[in-house]
């Protein structure tokens, strides 16, 4: 069973989702995947806030790095894992090197074997068809031509509606004539999928 959750910020609101598991959330071990966050300068408390949501419930994170490794490391690095935790930060650079790595084609295959996918910002972006919500973001770090993301769900988030700083790019899409459904989600809130069921917790 595909079970993803997608958020613009891991929150407390994570903890209502703790049912997809088959264990109590201290007993998780989680993959998290810190590329998106890698091109990001300056302060990134936001990615700490994030990491420290898990920890508060005792969960055992380890960091799997995706910049020079090939897909065959990283498949046996993410063995034995209850989740993996996809950052925020940089999409253009996370897509970049998931396809450069072959990580696009580990997660893929660990989401169909059961393991829980948790996306935050750049993480839940990249897990639609497509990447192009992700215009806020500085697209020259990487030469990346391929924009087609990982494909999970059907439709595209818009992440941060309630922040300033991304009211032009939620305006664009919300009014986007382009055959793509568009989901925005506040700070606030996750989206949760089991296969084809949806619905957002706050």
């Amino acid at each position: 069973m595909k079970k993803l959750i997608l958020a613009s910020s891991v929150s407390p609101s994570i903890y209502e989702a703790e049912y997809l598991f088959d264990k109590p959330f201290g007993e998780l071990r989680i993959a998290v995947v810190p590329t998106a966050a890698n091109a990001e300068t300056g302060d990134k408390q936001w990615f700490q806030n994030d990491l420290q949501v898990f920890r508060d419930k005792g969960c055992t994170l380890v960091t799997v790095e995706l910049e020079g490794k090939t897909e065959g490391e990283l498949r046996t690095e993410c063995a034995g894992f209850d989740a993996v935790f996809i950052t925020g930060g940089n999409t253009y650079y996370l897509l970049y090197h998931m396809q450069q790595s072959g990580f696009d084609k580990v997660v893929t295959d660990l989401v169909r074997s059961g393991v829980v996918y948790i996306g935050s910002s750049a993480g839940s972006v990249v897990a639609c068809p497509n990447i192009n919500t992700a215009s806020g973001d500085d697209a020259s770090v990487v030469p990346l031509s391929n924009y087609t993301g990982l494909g999970f769900v059907t439709y595209c988030i818009v992440p941060h509606l309630n922040k300033a700083k991304y009211a032009a790019v939620a305006q664009e899409f919300a009014h986007k004539e382009d055959g793509c459904s568009y989901i925005g989600l506040t700070d606030a809130q996750i989206l949760v999928v089991e296969d084809d069921f949806t619905k957002i917790l706050a």
